[in-house]
């Protein structure tokens, strides 16, 4: 079981260090005047809500009990985390290009 211990802390860690990168890059939008500047910032505010609710789902995954259920949750997790990812580095480089 440290292997989903490991995994699950991992990825908090992972998801906390793109909070962060969102707090900077709403700063780099809220001081642009570039026309989207109000779509950039739905864009980052829905990737925080994808964050809070990949988080919610880590904290259930690391109270399941078997390890069957942790195989079954983790193929999961992993496509909706590496989802995640592909929209965050999305809208990162949309930021860094009108910012």
């Amino acid at each position: 079981m440290q292997a989903k211990t490991d995994y699950l802390e991992g990825t908090t860690l992972q998801l906390d260090l793109w909070g962060d990168q969102f707090a900077s890059l709403e700063e780099r939008v809220a001081s642009s005047v570039a026309e989207g500047q109000r779509k950039l910032m739905q864009e980052l505010e829905s990737l925080k809500r994808r964050k809070r609710a990949l988080k919610l789902r880590l904290r259930e995954a690391a109270h399941g009990d078997s390890q069957t259920e942790w195989r079954d949750v983790r193929e999961d997790l992993e496509e909706a985390i590496s989802d995640f990812r592909s929209l965050a580095v999305d809208v990162y480089d949309k930021v860094r290009k009108v910012a």
